[in-house]
């Protein structure tokens, strides 16, 4: 039984490496098309070059934080009593991710909601920074939720190991 487990785990692992490679790949050649174009396009504005640059440099760090949580995942030994504590750690990890990225696009959303509303009046500028305020306070409340949710479950497996 253990033997066809690390089959299983092991076909698994190389399925995940080859498909994150290809993706890899695939990003890549996106990449480059997306540079050629703009080469070939000098009307795009800098500014919308910008937003597009960002938006693949966000999708490639969320791919890749996705590649190794995935692979973090596999790599848990499920063997152990500590198997739950092993996927806590991995699941916590790839949330702290993907908040390090959310921070990564509200800074460029911030950057690019003052450049769109430089032209506004300022009863309309105020209006936008506020909304954008708002959003961005119930981002850090529900980060603050979703950390303490996890302090939380780590006391308790800390509490229920002893």
């Amino acid at each position: 039984m253990a033997n066809l487990l690390e089959f299983i785990i092991d076909f698994n692992k190389k399925t995940v490496e080859q498909n994150f490679s290809f993706l890899n790949e695939t990003s890549k050649q996106t990449g480059r098309m997306m540079e050629s174009f703009f080469d070939y396009a000098p009307q795009i504005p800098e500014d919308s070059k910008k937003v597009l640059r960002n938006f693949y440099r966000n999708s490639n760090d969320g791919l890749d934080s996705i590649k190794k949580t995935v692979e973090a995942t596999l790599s848990v030994d499920i063997s152990t009593t500590d198997t739950s504590v092993q996927m806590l750690k991995v699941f916590e990890e790839s949330i702290q991710d993907a908040f390090v990225l959310a921070s990564k696009i509200q800074e460029q959303n911030q950057e690019f909601v003052s450049h769109v509303t430089s032209d506004l009046p300022r009863e309309g500028k105020q209006i936008v920074e506020f909304i954008s305020e708002s959003l961005n306070n119930n981002i850090e409340a529900f980060k603050d939720v979703i950390n303490k949710n996890f302090a939380l479950a780590n006391k308790i497996i800390e509490e229920n190991q002893k």
